[in-house]
């Protein structure tokens, strides 16, 4: 999907801390913050209504963006026995500011998520056994490393983990002062391990859909966060707050689904939560709609 770029705002929109990403163009730093709502689609895939969760707490030009782009949509039609019909989901989108050469900045989604509920992404009911917890590597903390990884998980039908595979990883860094590339390349290297070997050992409580119903396996997107200040991945972020980061490339897991299983949208997940591949509306349409 193309990203849709709203405009250019000034630095005074944004948090101080983009003033050191400018300096890092070529180190390609980016700032995000990811907003989660709702949406309903009318049965002819159109976008009947939606909101945003904490509206007032999210910068105005992000609102501004989102409310340009959404009513433009077009989803699949939702099919009940066949027909067409109305269709509500939880949404998560990825909202990315990038400096210009002028000092401003242009932000735009880079990624939607939108789940239906076949998904579980209450953390109390998602999971049976959700231990152990992955392990902060030392290599991370001694070079001073947070971020997130994006896993890809082939889960059977009592909830095991099959396999899994880390799609993407965003490192949280220092803007002022980012490591050298190989340093971020073995931090993206140790965060993935680290959660693949803890994750492997999970039970999820997978909701089964019709259309999937008489498949071997499922595949689930989860995010795993590591931050420096708790050494545990949890939670550690306040929703409408832009982060600065490195973005990782988006990494194809060696499974024959690959038509099925590749997105663009694997960062769109929000913390806590487990998203099934391949399920939930689809949209059509660019994010911009046209």
């Amino acid at each position: 999907m193309r990203r849709l770029a709203l405009g250019v705002f000034s630095l005074a929109l944004f948090c101080v801390a983009f003033a050191a990403v400018a300096s890092s163009r070529s180190r390609q730093a980016e700032a995000s913050m990811l907003v989660t709502g709702t949406i309903v689609v009318a049965p002819d895939g159109s976008v009947r209504s939606y909101a945003l969760d904490h509206a007032k707490n999210l910068p105005v030009p992000v609102v501004d963006l989102i409310n340009k782009g959404i009513p433009a949509w077009r989803f699949e039609p939702t099919l009940l026995d066949g027909q067409p019909v109305a269709a509500k989901a939880k949404m998560s989108l990825r909202v990315v500011a990038q400096p210009q050469n002028n000092g401003d900045y242009a932000i735009s989604i880079s990624g939607a998520q939108f789940n239906q509920g076949n998904g579980v992404d209450d953390v109390a009911d998602a999971y049976i056994k959700r231990t152990p917890l992955p392990v902060y590597p030392g290599f991370a903390i001694r070079e001073h490393l947070s971020g997130s990884v994006y896993l890809l998980l082939r889960v059977n039908r009592q909830g095991k983990v099959i396999d899994g595979f880390a799609e993407k990883v965003n490192l949280d860094t220092n803007p002022q002062a980012i490591p050298p590339e190989g340093v971020l390349n073995k931090g993206r290297e140790v965060l993935a391990k680290a959660s693949l070997d803890a994750v492997l050992k999970w039970t999820f409580n997978m909701s089964t859909s019709e259309a999937n119903s008489k498949d071997d396996y499922q595949y689930a997107r989860v995010p795993i966060n590591f931050y420096l200040d708790s050494l545990v991945p949890s939670p550690a972020r306040s929703y409408g707050e832009w982060v600065t980061y490195m973005p990782g490339p988006i990494q194809q897991a060696p499974w024959g689904e690959k038509s099925k299983l590749a997105s663009n949208n694997v960062d769109a997940i929000p913390e806590g939560s487990v998203s099934l591949a391949d399920e939930g509306l689809h949209l059509i349409t660019p994010l911009g709609g046209s």
